[in-house]
């Protein structure tokens, strides 16, 4: 779901407009109810809705024919809004124009109101109406939804959903009546679209809220470990360069230390030179006096 979510949330800008409905994104709903008793011919306006529909569609009007003083459900088809475009009008589910008929428009005038449920009334011969629940809590009354002698009709539901809107019938009719009926849907997200969310806005929210701050404060945390990283470098550097200067002056003292013993040296040969020629010449003086004495 967050992934899903985080897909949504970066490729909605790519996608503002309305995308071709592709086929494979279209389900038949397998609720399929009503009365293979009289037979009929089978309908399904998939076809139609993957060349001519798109996926921001909205349903905006409809048209009914009913028979009989019972007004029982004969025929019927949806005009829906697509986006930049005219109204397109479905095909007909069941026998077109066949009875009395009349039109009605529903949703806002923007026409941006979306189905999200749906209810079949039948009984063992016949689909006798269908109701359609908007968001803004209108409802599309198809047929009857009660039986004029008062026995109510069985009944099957439908809920849609983001990804699984309403988007068209199926079934089986015959020149009279519809005998057979299931709902078409569609999913946007398979399509390529991503149509605004209008739930979970909050939990959307927090959600970018927490992708925010996680990349900030892994950010941060880079940061910090580069300045440590160069501290520590820098520190090593100015160790080094102190270990360096430490070994020149220890040098220096070694080469200053040598230079003093050599002189000490020289100074000591020098005066051990000076009491060998002292000695010397005392000692020549001394045989010189002895003669002296001798010849006197």
């Amino acid at each position: 779901m967050f992934v899903k979510r985080l897909i949504l949330l970066v490729t909605a800008v790519s996608f503002a407009s309305a995308l071709p409905i592709k086929p494979e994104c279209v389900t038949a709903d397998p609720n399929f109810v009503g009365s293979t008793k009289n037979g009929g011919s089978p309908f399904n306006q998939k076809d139609d809705i993957v060349t001519r529909y798109d996926t921001r569609v909205d349903p905006i009007a409809l048209r009914t024919c009913v028979s009989g003083q019972t007004a029982q459900l004969q025929s019927f088809f949806l005009a829906w809004k697509t986006e930049g475009k005219d109204a397109l009008l479905s095909e007909w589910v069941g026998p077109k124009e066949t009875g009395e008929c009349a039109s009605q428009s529903f949703g806002d005038a923007d026409g941006e109101q979306k189905i999200i449920a749906g209810v079949f009334y039948y009984d063992e011969s016949r689909i006798q109406g269908v109701k359609l629940f908007l968001e803004n809590k209108e409802t599309i009354d198809i047929g009857m939804s009660v039986d004029t002698s008062g026995k109510s009709y069985s009944v099957k539901s439908k809920q849609f959903s983001d990804t699984e809107q309403f988007i068209g019938f199926y079934g089986l009719a015959s020149a009279e009546q519809i005998n057979m009926i299931g709902f078409l849907t569609h999913d946007p997200v398979c399509s390529g679209d991503f149509p605004p969310s209008t739930s979970g806005d909050d939990e959307d929210d927090s959600t970018t809220l927490t992708i925010i701050l996680a990349v900030v404060g892994g950010l941060v945390l880079l940061f910090v470990i580069i300045v440590i990283v160069l501290c520590c470098v820098r520190s090593k550097r100015q160790n080094s360069d102190k270990v360096e200067i430490l070994h020149q002056e220890t040098d220096g003292a070694d080469r200053q230390g040598s230079e003093v013993e050599l002189k000490g040296n020289v100074a000591l040969n020098s005066l051990e030179n000076d009491d060998n020629q002292f000695s010397a010449r005392g000692a020549k003086n001394a045989k010189g006096q002895y003669d002296n004495d001798v010849t006197q």
